[in-house]
């Protein structure tokens, strides 16, 4: 059995390889992938890693990569354990919300989401590469804001799955993608409201998971299209 550890130069990677050497005969680990961005701590912490694992007789290999999609390959199980920015992002997280008098850390607030904006797409990318490379592996996730992390998970899988998941069509204009905020009727007739980031732009193809559980796909609709030619008189 292999598992892959995204973050494997964290200072927490130790307890872990410990719970994992408790549980030698319940747990049947043959492979564990420490992955990491930073080679330095990757070799700081994965050489004590691999030190701790001998001294209890080797009953599990530790590999060391820098390589995430090598380390998610074939792995039953990822976990991460990841702070995208390091510590220095995590200073900047946890004194945001006090420069504007609000309350809020690395897991909530302001700071939390700034967190999050940075740590989500890595999650997704993580997660794609995991479909391709470990399907069927369950991610178990440990990084922050964990909250925010897992509705994104939750919401991509949503967008990922199958076109026959589609459960009605939103037929918009040019115009009406380009808006954040509207009042549209599906195909079906019911009427739903959409209230998307500003900046946010609807493509045809593109589906939005509705607070019922339903998925729309929207569809562009057939509009008007001038052309125009200067005059070579």
């Amino acid at each position: 059995m292999k598992v892959a550890v995204i973050g494997g130069g964290s200072s927490y990677t130790p307890e872990l390889v410990n719970g994992f050497l408790e549980r030698a005969k319940s747990f049947p680990l043959t492979e564990l992938w420490l992955v990491d961005i930073d080679p330095q701590r990757l070799e700081i912490v994965g050489g004590f890693a691999q030190r701790m694992v001998k001294a209890k007789r080797s009953p599990f290999k530790v590999f060391l990569t820098t390589d995430r999609r090598e380390g998610v390959r074939g792995a039953s199980y990822v976990t991460t354990q990841l702070r995208v920015g390091g510590m220095a992002a995590r200073k900047n997280d946890e004194y945001l919300g006090k420069r504007h008098g609000l309350i809020g850390q690395e897991t909530t607030g302001v700071g939390g989401m700034a967190k999050a904006l940075r740590t989500i797409p890595v999650i997704l990318s993580l997660a794609a590469d995991m479909a391709e490379l470990a399907p069927g592996a369950p991610l178990v996730n440990f990084t922050n804001p964990a909250g925010l992390v897992t509705e994104a998970l939750t919401r991509a899988r949503a967008f990922a799955d199958d076109a026959t998941r589609v459960t009605d069509v939103l037929e918009l204009t040019f115009d009406q993608r380009e808006r954040s905020r509207l009042r549209v009727r599906m195909l079906s007739g019911d009427e739903i409201g959409i209230d998307l980031p500003v900046g946010t732009v609807l493509h045809h193809g593109t589906k939005l998971l509705l607070d019922d559980g339903r998925v729309a796909a929207v569809e562009a609709a057939e509009e008007y299209a001038a052309t125009s030619e200067p005059d070579k008189a």
